[in-house]
């Protein structure tokens, strides 16, 4: 698998530009008939959806321990207000986005 894409990446054509071309194809032809071609559009859908897990980030679900100050100790709460102070100011340096924000995987 790594030796196809090392491959791929030498010729200069990877497997997304290859589906993005056959999609701007599909859509090119589509646009161009005189007429509404359902068969026609479907394929830019099929090609599309399949280039999309490539182009856009994945919703990842996350499950979140929610604790309240009171069921903290000292030295957890003194924890959590460290890690708040440093989002804050690392926001108000980065432009107001916080690390991570943005970041995706795949």
């Amino acid at each position: 698998m790594a030796h196809m894409r090392r491959h791929a990446l030498a010729d200069g054509v990877t497997p997304l530009q290859v589906l993005m071309r056959v999609m701007r194809e599909h859509l090119r032809e589509a646009e161009s008939l005189a007429v509404y071609d359902r068969e026609a559009w479907e394929l830019v859908g099929v090609a599309a959806a399949r280039c999309a897990p490539y182009m856009h980030a994945r919703l990842v679900s996350a499950q979140v321990a929610v604790r309240r100050p009171d069921e903290m100790s000292d030295d957890e709460l003194i924890s959590s207000i460290a890690v708040a102070e440093a989002a804050a100011a690392s926001e108000s340096v980065c432009g107001g986005v916080p690390p991570g924000v943005g970041e995706t995987r795949h």
